[in-house]
């Protein structure tokens, strides 16, 4: 059986944002950088006042997934091997992913209290010299809205361009609901 290595065959049509965005580098350094970019974020947590307003008490963390066909599969730094050696090969028209935004909230003595969880999915559609992310909230109380988690990522992509391959891309159009 052959897998549809970063592409998810049930990517819903209701999409809530897209950005648009323009870059002039080799496609491959783009997908990349998206596939360390999220790599990185599963391994990290966060404020989430960071990307949006919250109390200062809620910690952020990220669970990540490459589509394949069906499926995700986590994005873990054996996964990112196999996305390095696939983009290397050949070029991708998309990379999907589900990204669950995990909350909790931190008392003063590190007691962490689950709350529900919001469940993207992202699609990175490829042209020549443009991209397009697409956007679906697929379910949970939408602790971070659609252009905030847009931003944030963006803002993560274009720092890891710019320090792997000193370079970046530009956002040309930005639609949410």
């Amino acid at each position: 059986m052959l897998l549809l290595l970063g592409h998810y065959e049930n990517f819903p049509n209701t999409i809530h944002g897209i950005a648009r965005f323009t870059y002039r580098t080799p496609q491959k350094k783009i997908q990349q950088a998206i596939i360390s970019a999220f790599h990185q974020l599963n391994l990290e947590k966060r404020k989430l006042e960071e990307i949006t307003f919250s109390s200062p008490n809620c910690e952020l963390s990220f669970e990540l997934g490459i589509g394949e066909d069906d499926v995700f599969t986590f994005l873990d730094k054996n996964e990112v091997d196999i996305l390095d050696s696939a983009v290397a090969k050949k070029r991708l028209t998309f990379l999907d992913f589900l990204c669950v935004l995990k909350y909790h909230v931190v008392n003063g003595v590190m007691k962490r209290t689950p709350l529900k969880f919001d469940y993207y999915l992202f699609r990175f559609a490829f042209s020549k010299n443009y991209m397009e992310l697409l956007i679906c909230h697929e379910r949970g109380p939408r602790h971070v809205q659609v252009e905030a988690i847009m931003d944030f990522l963006t803002n993560h992509i274009r720092n890891e361009l710019a320090e792997r391959y000193s370079i970046t891309f530009k956002l040309q159009s930005v639609w949410t609901v």
